[in-house]
């Protein structure tokens, strides 16, 4: 289990899981053994950014919002299939990409982990 800080930026656009091109995704599939072998190590934050960056891609969805917070954030992906992206890492550091991220249409919350399931108040 970690313990991190999270920021999540949702941009108005939805998308659904059954619209992805699966070919597509087939297509960066050979990355997801990187991914394995980075979580292995422990290398979690690592792994969720060359995971999100390769998926981004692949769902033809914006790649900007994680390069703006690469150099600050620990780690940096989609949430499951997008649009909404999400970085973990330092409060303090998040806010710096929190920064950053509200100048973008969206919404932005910055939360924590957790292991008990989660509710939007």
């Amino acid at each position: 289990e970690v313990d991190w800080d999270v920021l999540v930026w949702t941009p108005p656009e939805r998308a659904y899981s059954a619209d992805a091109d699966v070919s597509r995704c087939e297509n960066v599939a050979p990355m997801a053994d990187l991914v394995a072998d980075l979580a292995l190590e422990g290398r979690y934050a690592e792994a969720m950014t060359v995971n999100g960056l390769a998926f981004s891609a692949a769902l033809d969805f914006p790649t900007d919002p994680a390069v703006e917070a690469m150099p600050i954030a620990d780690g940096v992906s989609l949430s499951g299939t997008g649009p909404s992206v999400v970085a973990v890492g330092d409060r303090a550091d998040l806010e710096r990409v929190e920064a950053l991220w509200v100048a973008r249409e969206g919404e932005t919350r910055l939360t924590t982990t957790r292991t008990d399931g989660a509710r939007i108040q």
